[in-house]
């Protein structure tokens, strides 16, 4: 790719577009979208986002970007990449950085058709001895990380979260007026909508042990660790928790698997088990039950044993 655009002072300087697209978001899509325009940055020369100046792509930068981004991945990381850079490209063309023309000109190939139907068939669910395998790995090891990493596999499996809402989780979020064995648990969604949900049997024990280590301090639920094996008051970021998930993974000897996987591992063991789906949809956060529906990885196996 044309790496001429993207290097200067002035890139840093540019009016802090990515700063105020990610102002746009919730807090639970910025992690995803940051990834994403890093990724473009980064095939530019640039060090991140923030250093890459958006406001010098046009049409043939934002075409060259979308065929790259379609042979390399899939269609919907290709959809929410083009559409974080045209939303940057908005933000310019406000502050009068881009002429309407060329913002134009540069917006329109960033339209990806998606197959809906294909895209819900991505990712896998995990059994429940791979999740057996993946919190036997936190049997060893230095004890303050373990039982961290141990708590929020727990959680991640009980309650099937977004990575980023295992992230924001605070101390109160959990105790909330109430003692930790109570269970109840606050977590914070997409569209600034919180919901209600509960921590039960073994994670409310591996949870209360991590708080035993962690301490009644306010702040965020899981902390980061230093070397030492110390808690150190700072948030576990959603790039720690899933490098986290992936070398836990990579020692349990499972094929790869995302974040995301663990929430599809939720909501298709809860219909496994004949939950109805708009309860499943109340405690996924989805406001939509055919949006629950499309997070079934059952596969075939479940229509085979349907026919009797």
């Amino acid at each position: 790719m044309n790496r001429d655009i993207v290097t200067s002072k002035e890139a840093r300087n540019n009016n802090n577009l990515v700063y105020l697209y990610m102002g746009d978001l919730n807090a639970c899509s910025r992690p995803t979208y940051l990834f994403a325009l890093n990724k473009v940055a980064r095939k530019f020369g640039a060090m991140d986002a923030y250093a890459f100046d958006w406001s010098q792509l046009r049409n043939e930068h934002t075409t060259m970007i979308k065929r790259w981004l379609l042979e390399t991945g899939k269609t919907t990381s290709a959809h929410k990449t083009l559409a974080a850079i045209k939303g940057i490209l908005e933000k310019a063309f406000d502050l009068q950085l881009i002429s309407a023309d060329d913002y134009l000109r540069a917006i329109k190939p960033c339209k990806v058709k998606v197959n809906k139907q294909l895209s819900a068939a991505t990712g896998r669910m995990l059994s429940e001895e791979e999740f057996t395998a993946l919190l036997a790995t936190c049997d060893k090891g230095a004890p303050s990380r373990a039982a961290r990493d141990k708590a929020i596999i727990g959680v991640f499996h009980q309650v099937g979260t977004r990575l980023a809402e295992i992230s924001n989780l605070d101390l109160a979020d959990y105790m909330l007026g109430f003692t930790p064995g109570a269970g109840r648990l606050i977590i914070h969604g997409k569209g600034s909508k919180d919901r209600t949900t509960y921590i039960k049997n073994g994670t409310r024990t591996d949870l209360n042990a991590w708080l035993e280590i962690r301490g009644t301090d306010p702040g965020p639920l899981f902390y980061a660790i230093l070397r030492a094996d110390i808690p150190f008051p700072r948030r576990m970021g959603p790039t720690s928790i899933w490098k986290m998930l992936r070398e836990r993974g990579h020692r349990a000897g499972l094929a790869h698997f995302t974040p995301h996987d663990l929430r599809r591992s939720f909501a298709s063991r809860l219909l496994d088990e004949g939950v109805d789906i708009s309860t499943i949809a109340d405690l996924m956060g989805h406001t939509d039950p055919s949006i629950t529906k499309g997070y079934d990885r059952r596969g075939e196996t479940r229509k085979m044993e349907a026919i009797t």
